[in-house]
């Protein structure tokens, strides 16, 4: 069973996110953050790991970019972290490349873009009928 908070750091403000208590998870949980490094208070992190309050954390965002290669946080047994650009691969960046094309061929024949997020659906049929009407056949 897993569950994940996605949480805009910009919607929660500094006394709210010192006041976030890891304690209060389960000691079987594991934290994963991949939004943002100021949600959670890496003091208060590396305590709740060191101590078994938490069983381990997997991160891909810091409180500072670049991370310090030697925080205390690193040495612990039950922390992988990661760069943010864990998906960089050569493979992920083929792959949206030939989302972008597929999205883009089929704007330029008046289709829907089989790429997209739900949620924004007017800003891509928006954006769909300004590259056609402004670009014409210059999409193709």
């Amino acid at each position: 069973k897993m569950r994940i908070s996605a949480i805009d750091v910009r919607e929660v403000s500094e006394a709210e996110r010192r006041e976030f208590r890891l304690g209060l998870i389960k000691s079987t949980a594991h934290l994963v953050n991949v939004a943002r490094g100021t949600l959670v208070d890496p003091v208060s992190l590396y305590r709740n790991l060191a101590k078994g309050r938490v069983a381990g954390a997997g991160l891909d965002v810091f409180e500072s970019e670049p991370p310090d290669p030697q925080d205390h946080i690193f040495m612990l047994p039950n922390v992988a972290a990661m760069p943010h650009i864990g998906g960089g691969t050569d493979a992920s960046s083929r792959r949206c490349g030939q989302c972008a094309t597929a999205n883009i061929e089929r704007v330029a024949q008046s289709l829907e873009p089989p790429y997209q997020l739900r949620r924004r659906a007017t800003a891509i049929r928006w954006c769909a009928s300004t590259l056609t009407a402004s670009s014409g056949d210059a999409i193709r």
